[in-house]
């Protein structure tokens, strides 16, 4: 039976991992952007969406992840609104400041370890919620909201 600390090591052994080779990708030494328009973080969210020549892209919903993706699915189904009705406001791979990823829950204690995830802001209606989430799995919809550590 694996036990969970060797089991978050390994997830955060792979998540470094595959930061370390997201950096080779994105800019080439005279600034421009390599040949794939659209950089991906490995650690599992932040999206950047290529600019156009009139440089109008601040009208565009953030390109979606599956970890977006279930969280528009999670507060449509909450809010009993269509998932189309719900925009994708941001997608930001953070640090979290401990295990509970920006998002402790009363009298609960948690390892006090920095911690890879992401931070999904969407909008309904005018009103904004967020979901944070690790690397992996599913985000959940947060009602008192922190701050990560680092954003990006």
């Amino acid at each position: 039976m694996v036990r969970r600390s060797d089991r978050r090591h390994r997830l955060l052994a792979v998540a470094v991992a595959l930061v370390v080779l997201a950096t080779g990708c994105g800019d080439d030494d005279d600034g421009e952007t390599g040949s794939d328009a659209t950089t991906t973080s490995a650690a599992a969210a932040t999206t950047t969406t290529p600019s156009t020549e009139d440089d109008e892209v601040d009208d565009q919903e953030p390109a979606r992840t599956g970890q977006s993706d279930a969280a528009v699915a999670d507060l449509a189904a909450r809010l009993d609104v269509d998932p189309a009705d719900v925009g994708v406001v941001s997608v930001e791979a953070v640090t979290w400041s401990d295990a509970s990823l920006g998002c402790p829950q009363p009298g609960m204690m948690y390892p006090q370890v920095l911690t890879e995830g992401v931070r999904i802001i969407l909008e309904v209606d005018g009103r904004q919620y967020r979901y944070h989430g690790g690397a992996t799995g599913d985000p959940s919809l947060c009602g008192r909201p922190e701050e990560p550590h680092s954003i990006g």
